[in-house]
């Protein structure tokens, strides 16, 4: 069995399977990885394939990959309610969950969650747990969020909706360019509210891993480093043998 134990976060969100790639990456440099999202995302990643994986998980490469699904008795499709009993309830069950992997031989070492689950970050730092947060869009993005939530640019406002957005390493946006959440009329609140809130909690994570790779971003990349250590850790893409995998 693996010795290292992390625990990969993920939220109902559509974005459940570029941090389950991540998963499959670490536990194959022999590691013992613990993924876990939403029950109901959970449910159909397990019956999407035709492992059934028991406590002590699945063989990927040198590690393990176990889950762990976070019971969820409301509505998945309504997103409002959703990121709201996510934060209320599911903090308590995130520490039962990680407190029992200790109980179970297994303590976790690391957390890695994605951004619509700031408050883990919370969990994570009150545990001593040292975390990271997967951001699984482009590092271009990342900057976008990252100078919105600080201050550090001008952006369409209520009283000057067409401004246009200058931020270093990245050419000047039209407002029609950047994230749409961002906009006064942004559409998804909750969503917003909830990418946003992860920047109160950013200090706290000893990295941010990205979906992009250096080549593709380099002027970018090289911004935004002043600001946060910052990895791409990408193109995290299904591979032909991913594909054919009986576990996606």
């Amino acid at each position: 069995m693996p010795t290292a134990a992390i625990i990969l976060i993920a939220a109902s969100s559509g974005k459940t399977g570029t941090l389950l790639r991540l998963a499959k990456h670490v536990a194959d440099k022999g590691i013992l990885v613990t993924f876990t999202t939403t029950s109901d995302i959970g449910n159909k990643i397990i019956s999407s394939s035709d492992v059934v994986p028991d406590d002590n998980g699945v063989q990927f490469g040198s590690g393990r990959l176990r889950f762990e699904f976070l019971d969820t008795n409301w509505d998945p499709s309504n997103v409002d309610e959703s990121m709201h009993r996510l934060e209320t309830v599911g903090a308590t069950s995130f520490v039962n969950l990680i407190r029992n992997q200790s109980h179970a031989g297994r303590p976790v070492t690391y957390v890695v969650n994605n951004p619509f689950l700031p408050w883990t970050v919370d969990v994570a730092t009150d545990l001593g747990i040292p975390c990271a947060v997967l951001w699984v869009q482009s590092c271009a993005v990342f900057s976008i969020y990252y100078h919105y939530h600080h201050g550090l640019g001008e952006f369409p406002s209520e009283t000057n909706h067409n401004i246009s957005v200058c931020l270093p390493g990245i050419p000047i946006m039209t407002p029609e360019e950047i994230p749409s959440f961002l906009l006064p009329s942004g559409p998804y609140k909750p969503i917003a509210k909830a990418i946003l809130e992860q920047f109160y909690t950013i200090d706290k994570v000893s990295k941010v891993l990205v979906n992009s790779f250096t080549e593709l971003e380099p002027g970018v990349i090289a911004a935004i480093a002043k600001y946060v250590h910052l990895i791409p850790v990408g193109p995290l893409v299904e591979s032909d043998d991913e594909s054919r995998s009986n576990l996606r």
